[in-house]
């Protein structure tokens, strides 16, 4: 058994800066957000998920939506409504 004693120091736990912390807890809630919203997103037909995808998370434009996807630009804003 080893004691805390015997750990070098470069070995041990050591508290990390305030900021490091807040960035880190950030970046964790935006990671569970984003898993959220995915989740959310597969629940709806595959015609919304696409359109929402597309512009959303491959920020295409309205008019490249549609040339992507056959659709009118109508179609598209529609759909995203």
């Amino acid at each position: 058994m080893f004691s805390l004693e015997e750990i070098p120091d470069s070995i041990t736990p050591s508290n990390p800066p305030i900021d490091e912390v807040i960035e880190a807890e950030e970046e964790l809630r935006r990671h569970e957000d984003f898993l959220l919203l995915h989740e959310n997103i597969s629940k709806l037909p595959i015609k919304y998920q696409d359109v929402i995808t597309l512009r959303f998370f491959e920020n295409k434009q309205i008019k490249e939506i549609g040339e992507i996807l056959g659709k009118w630009e109508g179609t598209i804003k529609s759909l995203l409504h």
